[in-house]
Parts: C-alpha cells; sequence; structure tokens
C-alpha cells in the first residue's frame, strides 16, 4: 500500500470591506460669487490634496478628513536692476494674491451597481486670503521672501462628486474624480488689482488695492484618487491523503 501526499490550495476571502484611506490629488478653479466676484474680477487657478478615513461602512459608508488647496488669482512682476558688489544685476520682483484653504470634510458614499460612484460632502474651516511678495535674482535663480500678510475667513459649505473607477472589476484602487464645491465665507480683507489708469507702478504691491466683502466660492474639481486598504485574502492549504492501490 502505497500512501501519497498532496497538497490542495483552497483560497477563501475573509474581508471585503472597502478602502480604509482615500488620497485625492486635483486641480481646481476658483471662481469668486457675489461681491467677492464683483471686487476680484478674475477666476483663480490652483492645486489641492484630500485625505478621508472611512468611519462606518454600512449602511451608508461615511468618510471623515481633511482638504488644503491653494489658489492663486492674480500677479503683478516688474524688472530690477540692483547694484550687487559693485555691479549692476536684474531682479524680477513679483507680487502674488492667492488664497490658502484648510477644510475638514465629511463625506457619505451611497452604494451604487454603475460605473459612476456619487457621494456628497459637508465642508467646515477657513480661508487664508494673502500675498507674497518675492525678489529674484535672474542669473542666479536666488529667491528672497519680501512681504508675506494675509486675512482669515470661516468658511463652511458642500459639494457633490462622483468616481468613475479604471478598473470596474476592483473599483477601489484609483478613480478619476469629479468634483464641485461651494463655500460661503465671512467677511474679510484681502488685495485687488487698481483700476488700470496708466500709472507705472516700481513695486508690484502697489499695483493692488484692498478690498473688503463675504468670500463665497465655487470651486469645480477633477483629479485622482487613490485608495489603500480594503480586499484582503488568505490561503488555507489541506493535506489529503490516499492509496494509489485503492481502487475507484
Amino acid at each position: 500500500m502505497l500512501l501519497v501526499n498532496t497538497l490542495s490550495a483552497q483560497v477563501e476571502e475573509v474581508e471585503d470591506d472597502g478602502p480604509f484611506l482615500n488620497v485625492n490629488l486635483n486641480l481646481q478653479m476658483g471662481l469668486p460669487l457675489g461681491k467677492f466676484k464683483e471686487n476680484l474680477g478674475t477666476t483663480g487657478l490652483g492645486m489641492g490634496a484630500l485625505a478621508l478615513l472611512r468611519i462606518r461602512k454600512e449602511p451608508l459608508t461615511i468618510k471623515g478628513g481633511l482638504e488644503l488647496s491653494g489658489i492663486t488669482y492674480d500677479a503683478q512682476s516688474n524688472l530690477l536692476e540692483l547694484p550687487v558688489d559693485g555691479y549692476y544685476a536684474l531682479f524680477e520682483m513679483r507680487t502674488e494674491t492667492s488664497i490658502l484653504l484648510l477644510h475638514g470634510v465629511i463625506r457619505i458614499e451611497p452604494k451604487v451597481d454603475f460605473f459612476l460612484k456619487p457621494y456628497i460632502d459637508g465642508m467646515f474651516g477657513y480661508k487664508n486670503l494673502f500675498n507674497r511678495t518675492t525678489l529674484t535674482d535672474i542669473e542666479f535663480d536666488d529667491e528672497q521672501l519680501i512681504d508675506n500678510t494675509g486675512s482669515w475667513a470661516f468658511s463652511t459649505g458642500g459639494a457633490i462628486g462622483f468616481k468613475i473607477p479604471f478598473n470596474q472589476h476592483d473599483p477601489y484602487t484609483w478613480t478619476i474624480d469629479v468634483r464641485f464645491a461651494y463655500l460661503k465665507g465671512t467677511a474679510t480683507d484681502y488685495l485687488v488689482r487698481r483700476e488700470d489708469d496708466g500709472t507705472f507702478y516700481e513695486e508690484p504691491l502697489d499695483a493692488f488695492e484692498e478690498k473688503n466683502s463675504t468670500t463665497d466660492m465655487f470651486l469645480p474639481q477633477i483629479g485622482v484618487t487613490f485608495a489603500f486598504g480594503g480586499k484582503r485574502y488568505e490561503e488555507e492549504y489541506e493535506e489529503e491523503y490516499y492509496d494509489e492501490d485503492e481502487e475507484y
């Protein structure tokens, strides 16, 4: 009698709860609204990052996290010749007006059997409207910060969006993410470009003047969301013995 030892592999899924962490990187537009739009008169462009941890899975998936983004609205630069060690060097003096946005985010995601995965966000936090002036030595690309001032505004709102999985068989790994956010903001001071009256401003900062209003915004965004965690599998092996002489 001959006993033969064989191995049979059996794969058992022990957990399939979706990703526990989402990280989103996006490009966005900052459209001012109301009095803010009247004063600013331009649309901003920027980038953002969002990290969300899963808080609850069922019956609706709930996630919470933080979003940080920056939007630049306007810039003015002048070329200057300044004395350096006995000779004149060429410098660029540049002033940018920007907004830094920092918000806490609560997201609700329903489970749907559709290629678009919708969600809704609640948002609360702050906007920092600031201006930054730098002086750069063009020859050596050496930048120095000359001025950096700003003011804060409380910000609340929400967003709706949807994700499009790159792989429908694995809708968690990474997805295209399209989102539209609306953020109300309290009143604060900020800089806007002066009306063009033909005046040449030697310092770029002088080309701007201070305004005050509420800071409501609409932000269309498109980006990519990466998911971490999720499906895990455990492989189990079972030993089987049979007798070669046994007839079947």
